[in-house]
């Protein structure tokens, strides 16, 4: 039962990043909207909501597996570090405001425990920095 849990996760997330990942334009769109959705125009927006309810409903889904005691205890702790550091994004976190009555309360419970903007975690932060800094 874990394994087919831990399965799903990976599959769920490697879906959503090559979907995200596959047009440079949502590439972007990603990015500068989970800084701040003002960064965006409102077609934007509107592409970044989609993306933004697609990995949260992943999350969401991850977030079930490990409250049901099917989720490796060890592999959930980096599926929260991940999560706490997109979804407890600027962007992410006005998004959230507007659209958190589409997830169940305990997801919802738990979202709303993030602390917000840890910008230093994101992979933009990584790039910034360069690989080779990072590495040290």
């Amino acid at each position: 039962m874990r394994r087919t849990a831990s399965r799903g996760a990976v599959e769920g997330m490697l879906n959503w990043f090559i979907h995200a990942l596959a047009d440079p334009d949502l590439t972007r769109i990603w990015n500068q909207g989970i800084e701040r959705l003002d960064n965006l125009s409102e077609e934007e927006i509107a592409h970044f909501a989609l993306l933004q309810f697609n990995l949260m409903k992943v999350a969401e889904d991850i977030h079930f597996q490990h409250m049901e005691g099917a989720m490796n205890p060890g592999l959930w702790e980096g599926w929260s570090e991940m999560f706490q550091q997109y979804l407890g994004a600027p962007g992410s976190q006005e998004y959230w405001k507007e659209r958190r009555a589409l997830f169940s309360k305990r997801f919802q419970e738990y979202v709303n425990s993030f602390e917000t903007d840890t910008a230093y975690l994101r992979t933009q932060a990584f790039a910034k920095a360069g690989f080779s800094e990072a590495k040290q």
